[in-house]
């Protein structure tokens, strides 16, 4: 009588047509048909591969070269937003439009953004770049709080609007100048990057009045395990955080703060600014850290020669990191690019007179869009400059010949387009958007109400 006979690797090695049968190995096949080893299944599970619909030449309208399973979520919606300043509009929290700017209406959910509380002075201009950012699946926004209580950071899925997670506050800050002084002083989410699994920020925590002892740091999130930590020392004027030559904290003087971050070559990098008009710029640049491996930053560019040069924004770009300043000094301002070697020069520069500068960046297709203010009094000028990797090109001008101008402080690459919001120090808008680079289409319903905030991005779902 036949005994059962424990197979454990059937199948394993595959098929094998030039052996005879009885010269096969264990876990070979001579022929086999629609056979599939189930990656879930112990040694030995098989099951008969999934089947496809029929495709031919004439369905596919040519012959059929190859075919690859590319997963796609169905997408329902599109839709775009932007934050509203409460303190001018408080009926409604975002503006919102889901035809690609085509039409927009006003929107309660998610829930109340930050303010811009203040935050605008502390970098000597008048507009802040952009503070919210987006996954895949998230929209993430700094959301409206009370001082010295923990910043909320907030995420909507285009159903449910949750807290994420919360800053802590400030312990050294809070050491020097107690709690009651930390809720009467401005803060906030200063710029948030996503790099894959993780979200960076920088926070403003803290700032002294007459220029004395202000307080940031970079804040990493990870989406796998739910942990917050700071990333690196922070910034301030005390003794072991950046900007401590500059004599801060509670012994007076000036101080500097994290102001932008990009991701370049394994390294995540922050441009460090003085505080407000007049500042010194000592230990002022930017710096680099190697998140989870590098307990401390590394001053990776000496800004200090070139007075009150702020790094405002930065992109990665064809092997080079750009960063582009703003000089509260001297009329020009630089984008600045990073050699391999380490060593930084001028790109390109744009400015009439103090004040001017690159307000953000970012890559598009095969080129490396930035916008630019000209100040110039009421001859202003804002515009968005193209980058090919060899030449700088004007290919939009927002505004022109007015002493308010409205500033690029978000770009948003969607579905093939590059979207560009734009804000005067009204908080009058305009989103400008564009396929090609060239043809350019602008948007203002529901921007000149006088209540845009610096806050925008999409959501897919």
């Amino acid at each position: 009588m036949g005994q059962k006979l424990n197979v454990y690797n059937l199948a394993e090695k595959g098929i094998n047509v030039v052996k005879s049968p009885i010269h096969l190995e264990p876990g070979e096949l001579r022929k086999a048909q629609n056979l599939h080893i189930d990656p879930n299944a112990v040694d030995g599970g098989v099951r008969k591969r999934n089947g496809l619909n029929e495709l031919n030449g004439s369905a596919a309208a040519g012959s059929i070269l190859g075919i690859c399973n590319v997963p796609l979520n169905l997408i329902a919606t599109r839709r775009f937003l932007i934050g509203v300043d409460q303190d001018i509009t408080s009926a409604y929290q975002w503006i919102t439009s889901t035809d690609a700017f085509s039409s927009s209406s006003t929107a309660t959910t998610p829930a109340a953004c930050s303010k811009p509380a203040g935050m605008d002075a502390l970098f000597g201009s008048n507009v802040l770049t952009n503070r919210a950012s987006q996954t895949e699946v998230l929209f993430l926004y700094p959301a409206e709080y009370t001082r010295g209580t923990p910043q909320p950071i907030r995420c909507w899925d285009g159903v449910a609007d949750r807290e994420l997670f919360k800053i802590p506050l400030n312990a050294e800050a809070v050491a020097d100048a107690g709690l009651a002084s930390y809720a009467l002083r401005t803060g906030g989410v200063r710029q948030m990057l996503v790099v894959g699994t993780k979200l960076y920020l920088v926070s403003i925590d803290f700032n002294q009045p007459a220029g004395a002892g202000h307080y940031s740091r970079v804040m990493e999130f990870d989406f796998d395990t739910n942990v917050l930590r700071q990333v690196g020392q922070a910034c301030s004027g005390w003794d072991g955080n950046v900007g401590a030559s500059n004599a801060g904290g509670a012994t007076g003087g000036n101080s500097l703060l994290f102001q932008s971050l990009a991701y370049h070559q394994g390294y995540l990098y922050a441009g460090v600014a003085p505080v407000g008009g007049g500042a010194s710029s000592v230990e002022g640049g930017v710096y680099r850290i190697r998140p989870g491996v590098d307990s401390l930053w590394t001053y990776d560019f000496d800004n200090s020669a070139n007075s009150e040069e702020r790094p405002v924004c930065m992109a990665s770009y064809k092997g080079l990191l750009y960063v582009g300043m703003s000089d509260l000094n001297t009329a020009l301002s630089h984008v600045r690019v990073r050699s391999e070697a380490g060593a930084y020069t001028s790109s390109v520069s744009v400015g009439s007179a103090v004040g001017s500068g690159w307000t953000d960046m970012i890559v598009f297709g095969d080129n490396l869009y930035a916008c630019a203010y000209d100040n110039n009094g009421a001859a202003s000028i804002t515009t968005i400059r193209k980058f090919d990797g060899t030449t700088w090109s004007t290919v939009k001008t927002i505004d022109t010949g007015i002493a308010s101008p409205r500033v690029g402080i978000a770009m948003v690459v969607h579905n093939s387009r590059l979207y560009v919001l734009a804000i005067n120090t009204s908080r009058n808008a305009v989103v400008t958007h564009t396929a090609d680079g060239t043809t350019w289409v602008d948007f203002t319903t529901n921007l000149t109400n006088g209540n845009i905030a610096s806050l925008f991005g999409v959501l897919a779902y």
